[in-house]
């Protein structure tokens, strides 16, 4: 036992004190490179991939707004028919009336268109109008559509008329249509044959 202690003691068996050395180098490898029973050497570093992942591009269309333009209609025309002149009760003709012949009916431009005497006075009516100083004897000389009478030409007699003024038909003003109404070379009259609206028309009872 003393020599063992001796030697224990006294000096150090070779070998171990290389084993004591390590400890600390041991715990450097272990520590600082990972170097220990269960690593492994380290490896070149691996890549790191990068994924490219496809752009998702999203295009907006903006469709052009199309404004409909609403026309109205046109509001209707109304085009009234024009006036017709009324139908006529009595066409006249100038006549003279002391030789009781047709004249123009341009020589009744001063004539009365309103005489209420009687057909035998028309004469002597006509004589002081020359006696006053008129130009002529020219008086209006009436036709009934209603007789169907027939107007003379200019030049002949008159008849089957009046140169009395009509003033009622009926209750109500007569129509009546002097100047230009009966044609010149004479004829029936009637409605449809009495021209109506011409130049130079006479107004009797609000027609001419």
């Amino acid at each position: 036992m003393s020599g063992t202690r001796k030697f224990m003691h006294g000096g150090r068996k070779r070998g171990l004190a290389p084993a004591l050395v390590l400890v600390p180098a041991v715990a450097s490898c272990y520590f600082m490179t990972g170097c220990g029973p269960e690593s492994t050497a380290a490896g070149p570093e691996s890549p790191i991939t990068t994924v490219d992942w496809p752009t998702r591009t999203t295009t907006r269309t903006t469709e052009p707004t199309t404004t409909q333009s609403t026309t109205s209609p046109a509001p209707a025309t109304v085009t009234s028919a024009p006036p017709t002149d009324p139908d006529p009760d009595f066409a006249a003709v100038c006549a003279d009336a002391v030789t009781g012949l047709r004249v123009d009916d341009t020589d009744c431009d001063n004539a009365t268109d309103d005489y209420l005497d009687t057909d035998t006075s028309a004469a002597t009516y006509a004589a002081a109008g020359l006696a006053g100083g008129a130009v002529g004897a020219a008086m209006w000389y009436y036709f009934s559509v209603r007789n169907r009478a027939t107007a003379p030409a200019i030049g002949a007699a008159v008849h089957n008329g009046t140169y009395t003024t009509p003033h009622f038909v009926n209750g109500r003003s007569p129509v009546i249509y002097r100047t230009d109404s009966i044609p010149r070379t004479g004829g029936p009259i009637t409605k449809s044959t009495i021209h109506r609206g011409g130049l130079g028309l006479r107004p009797h009872s609000s027609s001419s």
